[in-house]
């Protein structure tokens, strides 16, 4: 809801357009990583319908859910809903920290990919499904996908959405030390349970589909409505603008941005940072930092170009296509535009020297006739493959 990252942003796009079809929304997810303040915020929204909470202690089988009414039912209560579920993507976070660590004389960091579900998580999400009639199950990561092995899904199209490799995952954050062929494998395997999966990477998309049988694939990428920003001036505040959380790609990509890139700007150019990446950046004369944003309308109508200097991470970056969305040209390097259909004239400058990366800033800065070329570039790029109602066809043929 609050949308601080990437994946936040791209499930509350999701479930916004599957409320507007009419679905009603269940959420399941452990009270590991929900918050009591979470949870009413979630029951307040018009999102979600009822939020199911995996309880693992003693106590918390024995009490069932609360509904938003404030009573207490049991799992297998008989609400009549037609219903999507969606697992919760936060967990995921938690499979790199919360895996087996192996005793530091193995040479692999990730000897296997990390599986979330217990028996018991098993045995907890079975009497939810039995409890309404679902249409659709929705897996965000194949970390969660045993929930839908050897179990019966009788008339529930299952679906596993795509945001990232596992195993590409694994590779940047033990810095290679994995053994893919073992990651993959499984990977694989998980991605294969299912009958519909919805990749954000149409590079994934073409990957994984090559080595599964059963399900159909589909390219959903990141997607917004058309914006519209309030001012029709061009008199910005800001030059340059860097959207970021603070996970260790962002980390990365802003340092590598700083150290390289930075110094070869002309230091009268005005940046601006915004998201919790605000917290590992120096102070800058020329740069103002801001934790939150809550009205992104306000910060692109103040800033002329968007960066993404990302080194390393897999799927889609968010980033980009809401710069996109803002008709705002992109410099990136050749991982920001991971998972487009179209890596060329697509609104991006692309590049992963940083002379090069420095001399586009400047270009687009300086020349007004190539800035607006590519500002065209992107709004018509962004139209054809964002846009809500373009993307919004292909889901209609997953929610059939």
């Amino acid at each position: 809801m609050k949308r601080q990252s990437g994946v936040d942003t791209r499930y509350y796009e999701l479930i916004a357009y599957l409320k507007n079809r009419g679905f009603s929304i269940d959420l399941c997810c452990s009270q590991i990583q929900i918050t009591s303040t979470d949870k009413e915020e979630l029951e307040a929204s018009s999102f979600i319908d009822n939020v199911f909470i995996l309880d693992f202690s003693e106590k918390g089988r024995k009490k069932g859910k609360e509904t938003k009414n404030g009573r207490k039912d049991s799992f297998r209560s008989n609400l009549i809903v037609r219903s999507l579920m969606f697992l919760s993507r936060k967990l995921a976070t938690l499979a790199h920290k919360i895996s087996p660590q192996l005793p530091p004389q193995q040479k692999y960091a990730y000897e296997n990919l990390p599986n979330m579900v217990s028996q018991e998580m098993k045995d907890q999400f079975l009497q939810i499904l039995s409890s309404k009639n679902y249409n659709y199950l929705l897996i965000s990561y194949v970390y969660w996908a045993n929930l839908v092995l050897d179990i019966p899904l009788t008339n529930i199209t299952t679906l596993l959405g795509i945001e990232d490799s596992a195993t590409l995952q694994a590779f940047y954050l033990s810095n290679g030390n994995i053994r893919i062929g073992n990651l993959l494998e499984e990977e694989i395997r998980r991605v294969n349970l299912f009958d519909k999966v919805l990749c954000i990477s149409d590079d994934e998309r073409i990957f994984f589909s090559q080595f599964t049988t059963k399900p159909a694939f589909f390219y959903i990428p990141q997607f917004f409505h058309k914006r519209s920003l309030l001012s029709t001036t061009e008199l910005y505040s800001y030059d340059i603008l860097f959207i970021g959380s603070d996970n260790i790609h962002n980390q990365k990509s802003i340092s590598w941005f700083f150290d390289y890139v930075y110094p070869l700007l002309n230091p009268q150019y005005q940046l601006l940072i915004v998201g919790n990446i605000t917290s590992y950046i120096g102070d800058y004369p020329n740069v103002t930092k801001i934790k939150f944003a809550d009205n992104l309308d306000f910060i692109y109508e103040k800033v002329k170009l968007s960066i993404c200097p990302m080194l390393q991470g897999t799927g889609m970056k968010i980033k980009v296509v809401e710069a996109l969305s803002y008709e705002k040209p992109v410099v990136c390097t050749s991982k920001g535009v991971d998972g487009f259909n179209q890596k060329r004239n697509n609104g991006c400058i692309v590049t992963d020297l940083p002379e090069e990366f420095a001399q586009a800033i400047t270009n687009l800065l300086t020349n007004e006739a190539f800035y607006h070329e590519q500002k065209s570039t992107a709004k018509y790029f962004f139209e054809d493959n964002f846009e809500y109602k373009a993307v919004g066809k292909v889901l209609d043929s997953v929610f059939k």
